[in-house]
């Protein structure tokens, strides 16, 4: 009897000890996973690739004033431009002005955490800072600004046209009520539609927006259009 209770309390015993090391390995398992995979794609360097930037303005002419932004698809960790000291408040978009000169050919580079390097290139002409505000080219938008007899179901979204490129826009009122959200991009602005908004025949559509150029000037812009009567 008691060789008996021996032999059953040493494999009782040989139990627990194979719990504990199962949840030991459990354990250390987890860790090396969080370890490994809970990195983002910068610090996984096996197979990454160098970052891409994208510069606005993208050259032309610019005031000494007007910022100029060099946004990469992904952090990176430090950047360089050519007679600028580009700075940054996340890591994607860094920004910069140039002194007053004509024919400055910048170089923006970008490395990130992994030492992998993405560049752009572009030529300004640096003048005086800018103080004009942007302005609407009502006949380059979609519709043209006051456009009459426009068709309700060619608008899946409007666009607006500016005379230089827009930094941030905001409507700041939209009849017929309906949420709508603005986009800067170049010098055109996008208004989408959201939720399962659509426009109707016979309807004044009338836009108020705010603008805003690189160089910090602003303008309220007044925008609008007739959609035609029913058939």
């Amino acid at each position: 009897m008691k060789k008996y209770e021996s032999s059953e309390k040493g494999e009782m015993v040989m139990a627990k000890i194979f719990r504990i090391l199962t949840l030991l390995v459990a354990a250390s398992m987890l860790l090396w996973i969080a370890g490994c995979g809970g990195d983002d794609d910068d610090d996984n360097c096996a197979d990454n690739v160098p970052p891409t930037v994208t510069l606005s303005p993208n050259g032309g002419a610019i005031g000494s004033n007007t910022i100029i932004t060099a946004t990469f698809n992904k952090a990176v960790e430090t950047v360089t431009a050519t007679g600028a000291s580009p700075t940054s408040t996340d890591k994607k978009a860094w920004t910069f002005t140039l002194p007053v000169g004509d024919g400055q050919t910048v170089v923006v580079e970008g490395t990130d955490s992994c030492d992998e390097k993405g560049s752009a290139t572009a030529t300004f002409n640096v003048g005086a800072p800018d103080t004009t505000a942007p302005s609407l080219v009502g006949g380059d938008c979609e519709p043209a600004n006051n456009d009459d007899g426009v068709d309700p179901a060619d608008v899946k979204e409007i666009v607006l046209a500016f005379s230089e490129d827009i930094k941030d826009a905001t409507v700041t009122s939209f009849e017929p009520e309906a949420k709508v959200q603005a986009k800067a991009a170049g010098s055109k602005v996008t208004i989408s539609f959201l939720g399962n908004f659509s426009l109707g025949n016979e309807q004044e559509v009338v836009v108020k927006l705010t603008v805003t150029d690189a160089s910090g000037n602003s303008a309220d812009i007044d925008y609008g259009f007739t959609t035609m009567a029913k058939e």
